[in-house]
């Protein structure tokens, strides 16, 4: 019995051992299962291995991080692969946001009046973050505590400032500033390679934000410079505006439950996810939804198996932190005997839901959404599998 890469990595090595017969094992008690794999250019594949048609929806374009570093902006209703980070390389498979908005007017165009210079010189006239020529900016100073400011009227409330950075010449300081009077040193991060991220989270009223160099002469190219609300789930993918602030459009994925639960009400459910971009962020890589009060949800950080019925809760957790790009095993078994329980990274479970009762299910089973049908979290998901048995304690281990 030969196995293709494709099936063999559903369960991962340390599963299978190399060992046919136990592959087989675990296929003939598999209902559902996807790998998220990179299908190239930012695109995450989501067709399943077993398993009915996707549903995936995003009313707009989004960007995302390739593996050669780059980012990329796809178009309406293309899934996102995401490489976390531009050092390990690791990639960590479909990346599901909520919808955010990007406060920022005109954010790779700094010679856009809404710029305010100061002893400054801007020019769109560099290769951005995505590669392409003369698609972001330079700013040059011409005095020492240059500086280039946009300024808001906006409410008193937390929000993210992210941007890109790259250092073009000299080797003098450049702050960052939220409020225009209170200066962030970023030098540290400004290299002759781009880095975008986050760089401040700060309570504001009437948001100031822009740049200061130190030194006359030296020279930094930015790119997709943002600021919006500050969340649980942490800055979102870069988001492009000209004119305007503009939102990006949540994402939602699923698939028909159809013919993956068995009626004795025996399953397990296991998801390969990581948090993208913030340690607060909650990851839910399972959920279906009858109605508002009985649906079946999993849940992380400290791993939650919820099962919500005719309005009552029962659910089992096992705590345990997941650090911000830490790829998180997560699994949750049902039994009609015995209950339900929840393994966080071959953890097993810190209490018990000893509930018999039939779980309820809905007619499609969802990534990346809360019990309120909000997509809540920036997680991206590497693989989903459903198991028309409760796996014991030792296979739910294994599985990587």
């Amino acid at each position: 019995m030969r196995l293709c890469a494709p099936i063999t990595n559903l369960f991962g090595p340390a599963a299978i051992g190399g060992n046919p017969t136990v592959t087989k094992a675990y296929l003939n008690m598999l209902s559902f299962g996807v790998l998220f794999t990179d299908n190239g250019n930012g695109v995450a594949n989501i067709n399943p291995i077993l398993g009915g048609a996707p549903t995936f929806t995003r009313a707009g374009p989004a960007w995302t991080r390739m593996s050669n570093g780059l980012w990329i902006s796809l178009g309406n209703n293309v899934p996102k692969s995401i490489y976390p980070d531009q050092v390990s390389g690791r990639y960590d498979g479909l990346w599901l946001e909520g919808t955010k908005t990007n406060l920022c007017l005109w954010n790779r165009d700094l010679t856009n009046a809404v710029w305010v210079k100061s002893n400054m010189t801007v020019a769109k006239d560099q290769v951005g973050v995505d590669g392409v020529t003369n698609s972001c900016s330079s700013m040059t100073a011409t005095a020492g505590g240059a500086t280039v400011l946009q300024s808001f009227t906006l409410a008193s409330a937390a929000r993210h400032l992210g941007l890109g950075i790259r250092r073009l010449s000299g080797t003098g300081t450049l702050e960052v500033t939220q409020d225009g009077t209170t200066w962030t040193d970023i030098t540290a991060s400004a290299s002759s390679s781009f880095l975008w991220g986050q760089f401040l989270i700060q309570t504001v009223l009437n948001p100031v934000i822009g740049f200061r160099i130190g030194t006359s002469g030296d020279s930094f190219a930015t790119d997709l410079i943002q600021l919006e609300d500050a969340s649980a789930s942490g800055l979102s993918s870069p988001i492009t505006t000209t004119t305007v602030a503009t939102a990006r459009a949540a994402e939602s994925l699923s698939y028909p439950s159809a013919n993956i639960f068995p009626t004795n009400n025996n399953y397990t459910i296991f998801a390969v996810a990581s948090k993208q971009v913030s340690n607060n962020q909650v990851l839910y890589p399972f959920r279906s939804l009858v109605d508002a009060t009985n649906y079946t949800l999993m849940q992380a950080p400290n791993l939650q198996v919820s099962r919500n019925i005719a309005g009552v809760s029962t659910s089992s957790v096992c705590v345990q932190s997941i650090g911000t790009l830490q790829q998180s095993r997560l699994a949750a078994r049902v039994s009609s005997i015995t209950g339900a329980d929840a393994f966080s990274n071959g953890k097993l479970p810190t209490t018990h839901d000893a509930t018999t009762t039939a779980s309820q299910i809905g007619t499609t089973i969802d990534l990346g959404m809360s019990a309120a049908g909000a997509v809540e979290s920036s997680g991206a998901y590497l693989k989903l599998l459903i198991f028309k048995a409760p796996l014991t304690d030792m296979q739910i281990q294994s599985l990587r």
